[in-house]
């Protein structure tokens, strides 16, 4: 018999993936009590921003315990920049003294 997640895990694992769930995702998934899980996740120090859009719910998953989510794309961001400023640092030259 194969190991079923849970609803949580799969939550969590959907929220570590994108950074964000609706609760129609949710439904089409067959995780009924989204709100719930969300709340059981804040009591594990996840912080979310909510969203209404209509006839449905986007929880955007801002930190867990304390540090700042970011996904995939903004990481990607973040060490293209660092990788900028090393390289200005590795073509600077200290100014010839007189």
């Amino acid at each position: 018999m194969k190991n079923k997640l849970s609803q949580l895990e799969r939550i969590r694992a959907r929220l570590h993936d994108r950074g964000m769930i609706t609760r129609n995702e949710c439904l089409r998934n067959f995780i009924t009590r989204c709100a719930a899980r969300i709340i059981d996740l804040e009591k594990q120090d996840y912080v979310f921003r909510t969203e209404e859009t209509g006839a449905d719910f986007i929880y955007y998953l801002v930190s867990i315990n304390g540090v700042t989510y970011l996904n995939a794309a903004q990481r990607a961001q973040m060490l293209k920049e660092n990788d900028e400023r090393l390289a200005w640092f590795d073509n600077y030259q200290t100014p010839a003294k007189v």
